[in-house]
């Protein structure tokens, strides 16, 4: 049981957060059920990120259903991408207008408990993101009993059956801190009855297979721990639909998968299918983030300074910095990098993993091997080759303390990666051992990994 629980909690939390992110994005293919081409347009302007033409789009449709959710996603997903605690405090008396619009409206009954649902579902997560965790957790909680009444009253409503799946399967990811709150709320999270009922929906097609299939792809890749399954699933979805959003899910998948030049081509191909710069900025970041995987260095900046250029929000920030630094400290630009690490120091904020792990190198004071760098960033991008290239000519023998329980701990990713299991835990063992009385996170991913590899031999005592 142990096992299970260090094997999951971090990538809940992980999958927890990325929710945060695509919930907007996942939610408005619920506008698919139109008929007024004037709402279908507005759709597509918004899975775009053209949120103006959007907007003036919507002003000339009917007030249905799918234009009253379209109009509130808008603003919703303005404010989460805004990164702006201010705006969302400015904003926050929009839950309640919409949600009295909602009942005072003409909308049929089972309608408008979808819309109070996904209304307070979305505003749930903006007090997610902004700080506010137990507001956030309230407004789920009457999500959840919204969706359950919509379930028994109307019980051939399609809608209601994705909200209430949606809803399984983001209390059952979340972080075990968090847990004790579902404890005193009466719910319980269930990821496998959750993705049933998106499975459902996705394998009778229509208006809400698109997003069920893309919350399944995240949840085979990130917590399910079967991320080709995952990519299976998008690459699907990819085939068959065009969207800005859409492609940054395929990139983030294949990364996932240890194949980001795949993700470079799906960069490359919106780059030409829509104009620059791009409407999500956060493409730029992957492109970085391959380009650095690859070794391309002088790319690598040009992009996160491109990210940095065009991210009116905090998120990602600070990490890119970092990043940049990094990349000047490996072309041994020592005057650039420390400035660019000096700006990860005071910019953006700590509110994602990424971030919170670049603040926390630049606490630490701790700056590895700069080939270690290459060597981890070559085996994350699966970038074999290369990264085998770099681990055998670091000399090994030069490092010690944490560059040396390091180098250990990246060859026996890499050995792992490439199919040389038992390279793999011979590095994996010598990690455990260099690191002595010390907090890295080298020996508990290392003893986590031999873990899984004994498991797949069957030494489950040993495991």
């Amino acid at each position: 049981m142990a096992i299970h629980t260090k094997i999951f909690i971090p990538k809940a939390k992980y999958l927890f957060r990325l929710f945060l992110l695509f919930l907007f994005f996942a939610g408005s293919l619920q506008a698919q059920q139109i008929q007024s081409e004037k709402v279908n347009t507005a759709f597509r302007y918004y899975l775009n990120m053209e949120f103006d033409s959007c907007r003036t789009a919507l002003n000339f449709a009917a007030n249905t259903p799918q234009s009253f959710y379209l109009n509130h996603l808008l603003i919703a997903t303005q404010i989460f991408l805004s990164d702006d605690p201010a705006l969302f405090k400015s904003r926050k008396n929009l839950e309640s207008e919409y949600l009295e619009k909602i009942e005072s409206g003409t909308f049929d009954a089972a309608s408008k408990l979808f819309l109070m649902t996904e209304v307070k579902i979305q505003w749930a997560v903006l007090k997610m993101k902004y700080g506010d965790e137990f507001a956030a957790f309230w407004s789920l909680r009457q999500a959840y009993l919204m969706a359950q009444e919509n379930l028994q009253r109307h019980p051939e409503f399609l809608p209601g059956h994705k909200s209430m799946g949606f809803l399984y399967v983001l209390f059952g990811i979340v972080p075990e801190k968090h847990n004790w709150l579902l404890s005193v709320f009466g719910i319980e999270g269930n990821v496998e009855q959750g993705r049933e009922s998106l499975l459902q929906i996705w394998n009778k097609g229509g208006f809400y297979a698109l997003e069920s299939g893309i919350i399944m792809a995240l949840l085979d890749t990130y917590l399910l721990n079967q991320p080709q399954k995952g990519l299976r699933q998008i690459n699907k979805i990819s085939q068959e639909n065009s969207a800005l959003l859409i492609d940054y899910v395929h990139c983030l998948i294949w990364m996932k998968n240890g194949s980001s030049h795949n993700a470079a081509k799906i960069i490359a191909r919106a780059a030409e299918r829509y104009r620059q710069p791009f409407k999500l900025p956060q493409m730029y970041y992957l492109l970085a983030e391959v380009n650095l995987q690859k070794g391309d260095i002088d790319k690598a900046i040009e992009n996160y300074d491109a990210f940095l250029l065009h991210q009116k929000g905090k998120g990602l920030v600070k990490d890119a910095y970092f990043k940049t630094g990094i990349c000047y400290l490996i072309k041994g630009d020592s005057a650039m990098a420390t400035s660019y690490l000096e700006s990860a120091r005071i910019s953006g904020w700590t509110m994602n993993e990424a971030d919170q792990y670049a603040a926390d190198q630049l606490q630490s004071g701790h700056l590895s091997n700069k080939d270690l760098y290459r060597l981890r960033y070559a085996t994350d991008g699966g970038f074999y080759e290369l990264a085998k290239t770099i681990q055998e000519n670091i000399k090994w023998r030069e490092l010690y303390g944490e560059d040396l329980c390091e180098y250990y701990y990246r060859s026996g990713r890499l050995m792992q990666n490439t199919g040389d299991t038992q390279m793999a835990v011979l590095f994996y063992k010598k990690t455990i051992e260099s690191q002595v009385a010390q907090n890295w996170y080298y020996a508990p991913n290392a003893s986590l990994l031999l873990g899984f590899i004994y498991i797949s031999e069957g030494k489950v005592t040993l495991a």
